[in-house]
């Protein structure tokens, strides 16, 4: 009935789909991975000559997603979410595709005595670790790594599958650690390189300066030209090497609740407000109706949402609440059953569980004979709590019995996990004994330690969302559609959005593999219709794009190749360095002009004041009251003392300077610590995935993905 209430709620959808499945077949099948000879695409990517099969690749995703849905325990995931796993398995095949060859060249393998001793050994690898922690206790079970690889098949296939993938994940890491290792151990510092490093961090200069910030002149004074712009982008091309690229505008019509969607929520509203009155099976009729599902799990006022939290707590059992409307959401709740509970119960348990339980093989006793065990022993315990050490070490099954003596810590209200164990503790005392049954047998269970009883209300909810309509989903799609259609060039375009007041928004940097744009939930449709599209250039207007709760119609504005972005599009954003570098000129003209070797007198003439710096050196990143001023560290470090050099273009100023006095490093024996250092600093780079960055920018690869997704 929950799947029937969803579908009539987001049926508007199915019939938007059809539609603009039907446009998308007029307009061409422009998004399905086929090439230009008209030849379908198998391929996703292609790496130094190998190729990186499409079903490969989907087969690794759909692994990866199932592993994060139990991880997360969750059902689906966000489109970005989807991307992002996408993104994460492309990485690795790409990973193991240069790194492979690289292993392969060098012979590195990892022996089946090596994989054994990771798993089994008496120091496994973290993953085996993690993923064999029993949830009791926290702690690494070695026995359940052993019994879960006697029985591997038997386990079923997903199971099975994850745990070849966490030996895929361990043999990877330990392969990558022994070609890292033999990097890092070819790499050798001479003396000369060390004793050339002690001197840059160690021989300093005390200077004084005198500098003109940039900051004493307003930009408005500097007048630039072309070839001001120019001049600059040619010195620094090299930082503005860009993929290609489009820009594009786009509008986005919202498809928002109207005042006839809201009359008709509320009408249906105050009909379910009065059938949940009458009710008899409370969480059967929750589910058909609401859009969350009914949650048995008792809460305190300060859970509930405050808009009904007093009325539900001041009110008898069986009072319904509103309907009150809470962020365009209706609520409607019904409280079931008041309690004084607490927030958190600490147990121990003694299982004694019997034949034919799985994972319990070698027991042999019956379901009968373990249930009057149990009884005994909890007999027993009545009286002489405090044996139940004593007693779980000696009588319970539980596979880590000997590590936790029973105990099961700290239980919360409200844990799915342990949601029997608490709940049969609530009406217990602090050490008062019980028998429970779970599927794994009969739990002797005690309560050790309790939190302070509170107030607490098992409530039912039923909330139900103000959502547009079927038809306010088709209009708003029209809207968008016609003005697709009859603005489909970017001028067009433009004055359209002008003349019906829209609210343009732009996007400067779509690249291929763009998944996130502003106020947009799904991108990757729209970079594919950039980038897939035939003859596709600057001023085309797409078609309609579902985005969810939106349509979107998208102008391309410009498209850039791969390369030197050109001087235009940068011009803004050099704009203030060129600023920069124009009133540096002009200041060092000014200090030129003084013909002045006296740095007194130069600050005197120009009003500036004289600045002291010590210990200044080669290894400085940042200098005292100016920041970062490579230039000026940079040209010091090379001259005497006792001149007055200048003038030096800097980052924030343009420096006159003078070297007072040059401490030199004393002469050592031993380079040792240099050494280290230096060592220390490339291992890190290694360790870094740098290694792997230089390899990927030298190989070769041709990236499909777009065709796909």
């Amino acid at each position: 009935m929950a799947l029937i209430g969803k579908i009539r709620k987001h049926s508007a959808l199915i019939v938007i789909i059809v539609g603009i499945a039907l446009a998308a077949f007029v307009l061409g099948d422009f998004l399905n991975p086929w090439n230009s000879r008209g030849q379908r695409v198998n391929t996703i990517g292609e790496i130094n000559g190998d190729e990186l099969l499409i079903n490969d690749f989907n087969q690794k995703v759909e692994q990866e997603t199932q592993l994060r849905k139990e991880q997360q325990q969750k059902e689906n995931f966000t489109p970005d979410e989807q991307f992002q796993i996408r993104q994460t398995i492309w990485n690795q095949m790409v990973n193991d595709a240069i790194m492979g060859k690289e292993y392969e060249k060098l012979g590195l393998t990892v022996s089946v005595d090596e994989l054994n001793d990771m798993v089994l050994g008496s120091a496994p690898h973290r993953l085996i670790q993690q993923s064999f922690t029993d949830p009791n206790t926290n702690q690494f079970d070695p026995k359940m790594v052993r019994n879960f690889l006697d029985n591997l098949d038997q386990q079923n296939p997903e199971m099975k599958d994850r745990y070849l993938m966490i030996e895929k994940y361990i043999k990877d890491d330990r392969i990558k650690t022994k070609y890292n290792n033999l990097i890092q151990k070819a790499y050798y510092i001479p003396k000369a390189f060390a004793e050339q490093d002690y001197i840059e961090k160690t021989r300093n200069l005390k200077m004084r300066v005198v500098a003109k910030r940039y900051t004493t002149l307003a930009d408005s004074l500097i007048k630039l030209t072309d070839a001001d712009y120019k001049a600059y982008y040619d010195e620094n091309i090299n930082n503005y090497e860009q993929e290609e690229m489009a820009e594009i505008e786009y509008v986005v019509f919202d498809v928002a609740p109207s005042q006839t969607d809201r009359d008709n929520i509320a009408k249906e509203v105050e009909k379910i407000t009065a059938d949940f009155q009458n009710a008899t099976n409370i969480p059967s009729y929750v589910n058909t109706v609401s859009d969350d599902s009914y949650d048995s799990t008792f809460k305190t006022e300060s859970k509930l949402s405050p808009m009904i939290a007093s009325q539900v707590f001041a009110a008898p059992v069986g009072t319904v609440i509103g309907p009150v409307i809470d962020n365009e959401v209706y609520n409607i709740a019904k409280s079931i059953e008041f309690q004084n509970r607490p927030d958190s119960v600490k147990m121990s348990q003694l299982l004694i569980t019997y034949k034919g339980i799985q994972g319990f093989d070698s027991i042999t006793r019956s379901k009968d004979q373990a249930r009057v065990t149990a009884d005994s022993i909890m007999n027993v315990l009545k009286k002489s709590p405090d044996l139940f050490e004593v007693m779980a070490l000696a009588k319970s099954d539980y596979p880590t019995v000997k590590e936790d003596k029973g105990d099961l810590k700290w239980m919360t209200d409200g844990d799915p996990n342990f949601a029997l164990f608490f709940n049969s503790g609530v009406p217990m005392k602090v050490n008062e004994v019980k028998v429970i049954e779970s599927r794994l047998g009969f739990h002797v269970i005690k309560v050790t330690e309790k939190t302070k009883p509170l107030n607490k209300v098992r409530v039912a909810i039923i909330t139900r969302k103000i959502e547009p309509s079927q038809e306010t989903f088709q209009d708003t799609y029209q809207k968008a559609s016609q003005f697709a259609s009859e603005n489909n060039t970017l001028e067009k375009f433009n004055e359209a959005v002008t003349k019906q007041g829209l609210n343009k928004r732009s996007f400067e940097r779509l690249l291929k593999m763009t998944d996130r744009i502003a106020g947009l939930n799904q991108a990757r449709q729209i970079a594919r219709w950039v980038f897939i599209t035939e003859d596709m250039e600057p001023g085309m207007v797409s078609p309609v794009f579902d985005d969810g709760k939106a349509y979107v119609v998208v102008a391309l504005k410009a498209m850039y190749e791969k390369g030197f972005a050109p001087l235009e599009k940068v011009k803004k954003q050099i704009e203030p360095m060129v600023i920069r570098k124009k009133k540096g000129e002009k200041f060092a003209e000014e200090f030129k002009a003084l013909k002045s070797s006296d740095i007194n007198e130069i600050a005197t003439k120009t009003q500036l004041k004289v600045d002291t710096l010590t210990n200044v050196n080669f290894s400085m990143r940042m200098l005292p009251n100016f920041g970062r001023e490579n230039e000026l560290i940079g040209d010091a470090v090379t001259r005497k003392a006792g001149q007055v050099y200048g003038p030096v273009i800097g980052s924030a100023a343009t420096f006159m300077y003078i070297i007072d006095s040059i401490a030199e490093p004393p002469a050592i024996a031993d380079y040792t610590q240099y050494k280290t250092q230096l060592v220390s600093a490339f291992k890190s780079k290694v360790t870094g995935n740098q290694v792997f960055k230089a390899l990927e920018k030298n190989s070769k690869i041709d990236d499909n993905r777009i065709m796909f997704y």
